[in-house]
């Protein structure tokens, strides 16, 4: 539990000094609106890029599972020998023989089908794990700027507060 927690309170404290990188780096005074954070964050998010990239995969893999598969060309050599006069000798030892051949599996329709629906199955998983990973990103980005904001309205107050001391 506290290590969720702690990966929970890193990952706010990463959007939040991501939010306040424009600030620090002087690129404006204004801060981001909850929109454009959470715009900001969906759109440098590594982990839906994988997410979608995850469920291209498995959709390609269910396309893929519905047909056959490719013939397997094989060669071989039985009886080869080792030592003596015929050594590694593919014609001189009456008792070696070359094999080559092709072989293709026939699995059938059924199985095939029943392959596609599974690949089908996990791409829709990993559509809703996305979109849990969206919801919460967005999560940990609005606690962040909320965070951040009441920071600065706090700021503010004391500054105006400090002021008013002096007068």
């Amino acid at each position: 539990m506290s290590s969720l927690i702690s990966a929970r309170w890193w990952a706010t404290a990463a959007v939040a000094a991501a939010l306040g990188l424009p600030a620090w780096a002087g690129a404006t005074d204004e801060p981001l609106t909850l929109r454009e954070a959470l715009a900001l964050a969906t759109a440098r998010s590594q982990q839906l890029v994988a997410s979608h990239a995850s469920t291209a995969a498995l959709r390609n893999m269910a396309v893929a599972a519905g047909q056959l598969p490719d013939p397997v060309l094989k060669f071989g050599v039985d009886n080869l020998p080792l030592n003596g006069p015929d050594r590694l000798s593919l014609s001189r030892d009456f008792m070696t023989m070359r094999r080559i051949g092709v072989m293709q599996e026939l699995p059938g329709a059924q199985k095939r089908q029943l392959r596609i629906e599974r690949f089908e199955r996990e791409a829709e998983v990993s559509v809703a794990q996305g979109q849990m990973s969206l919801a919460n990103l967005q999560r940990d980005t609005a606690l962040a700027w909320i965070e951040s904001y009441y920071t600065q309205q706090t700021r503010q107050l004391v500054l105006r507060q400090i002021e008013e001391i002096r007068l």
